[in-house]
């Protein structure tokens, strides 16, 4: 998670949004479990209203990785201020536009309902994993290779951190969506790293 400098505006309207979400309706069916869940319609009904008569507006970038897709999620507050989640990543078993969509659309429905707290059911995740795979393989999904110019864009990171915090952070949200899901993914401890030692640093 990341987020703006100061956080304390959309704090309180996050809590106050939050006090107003109602649980998210189980109207979907999943035909191969013949079990309700709440798709991510049902899920932005729960929240849209919540959220928008406290100033926050919610969006999300979905990015396709080597096996699936990865999704970014920012709730953004009317202050400006900001609080990232992410990256979630979902693998898709089938790379054609079916399978790539219900992977996108599985992470953006747990995504979306992790970072406001709305509750969601369980689901339709059989179209975007194997049936048999267990929750524990999807969390290890890593992606097979580096995105183009990964090492390039740490190494400017790893630069960018002795700057400081404030400088970090922005070249971190001006950074690709690809990059950050396959760095906090695959080696979340460096960037914690990255962070503390950008905390550490005495701008120039």
């Amino acid at each position: 998670m990341t987020t703006s400098e100061q956080i304390n505006e959309i704090a309180a309207a996050l809590a106050t949004a939050q006090a107003a979400i109602k649980p998210a309706l189980k109207d979907s069916t999943n035909p191969h479990f013949k079990s309700k869940y709440a798709d991510l319609t049902s899920v932005w009904d729960a929240i849209r209203g919540p959220l928008s008569a406290n100033g926050i507006s919610a969006v999300q970038e979905a990015v396709t990785l080597d096996d699936g897709v990865a999704v970014m999620t920012r709730l953004i507050h009317k202050s400006g201020q900001w609080i990232e989640c992410g990256p979630l990543t979902v693998p898709a078993m089938k790379r054609d536009a079916h399978g790539v969509g219900s992977a996108t659309s599985y992470a953006r429905r747990y995504a979306l309902s992790a970072a406001v707290g709305v509750v969601a059911d369980d689901d339709d995740g059989n179209a975007a994993v194997k049936s048999t795979a267990t929750s524990e393989q999807v969390a290890l999904f890593k992606p097979s290779a580096a995105p183009e110019k990964f090492d390039e864009w740490l190494a400017d990171l790893e630069s960018t951190a002795v700057e400081g915090l404030s400088a970090l952070k922005e070249a971190w949200t001006a950074s690709p969506a690809t990059l950050r899901a396959y760095l906090t993914k695959t080696d979340p401890e460096r960037w914690d790293r990255l962070k503390v030692k950008a905390g550490q640093a005495v701008p120039a």
